[in-house]
């Protein structure tokens, strides 16, 4: 999960902690899902966003946003075509922090 912070021009992108549905059961501290409702196959991923301005055009911020999310066709290919995608933002890790599953 990243943190993702924006006032005027300024912009950060971090990593940050992981949602405990991508920990391993046996390492989840079920932290996050008390203060998130836990879904059946997405557990407790999300997005938040808050918007604080003067004369924001709430209409236009809710269009932008929407043009962002998946359609359903995107939506059925799953995580595996989901990580196939291009990410036009930066990698939140070097590719030595990534954990690497072993396959069977």
């Amino acid at each position: 999960m990243g943190a993702w912070q924006t006032a005027g021009t300024a912009w950060q992108g971090e990593p940050n902690a992981l949602w405990e549905a991508a920990r391993p059961r046996e390492e989840r501290t079920g932290g996050t899902s008390t203060l998130q409702p836990w879904h059946e196959q997405w557990g407790d991923r999300c997005q938040q966003i808050a918007w604080i301005g003067v004369d924001m055009d709430e209409q236009q911020l809710r269009a932008m946003l929407d043009s962002c999310l998946l359609d359903d066709s995107e939506m059925a290919g799953g995580p595996e075509a989901w990580a196939q995608m291009e990410d036009p933002l930066p990698s939140w890790f070097e590719e030595s922090d990534l954990i690497q599953i072993p396959s069977s």
